[in-house]
């Protein structure tokens, strides 16, 4: 079982009572970040991205998408 610390909390906020604002270099660097993180990922953070999509809208709307999939083989069927 966990138990309370009668010690009370050690951290302390960067912010003094003002807003916690990011400073310029913060930001930067957290651009970096991203932009490292999104060069690995590549080509299969895209796709993963667009298959998520892909399923949003699909899944949001699955009877009206099948019944369109069932309507469009109907009509190529009918056409051959």
């Amino acid at each position: 079982m966990y138990e309370k610390s009668p010690l009370p909390p050690c951290w302390h906020t960067s912010s003094f009572g003002s807003t916690a604002d990011m400073s310029r270099l913060e930001q930067s660097a957290l651009g970096e970040h991203f932009t490292a993180c999104q060069t690995l990922r590549g080509r299969l953070h895209y796709l993963k991205t667009s298959a998520d999509s892909v399923h949003g809208l699909v899944s949001a709307r699955f009877i009206t998408c099948t019944l369109t999939v069932v309507a469009m083989a109907t009509v190529g069927y009918l056409a051959l």
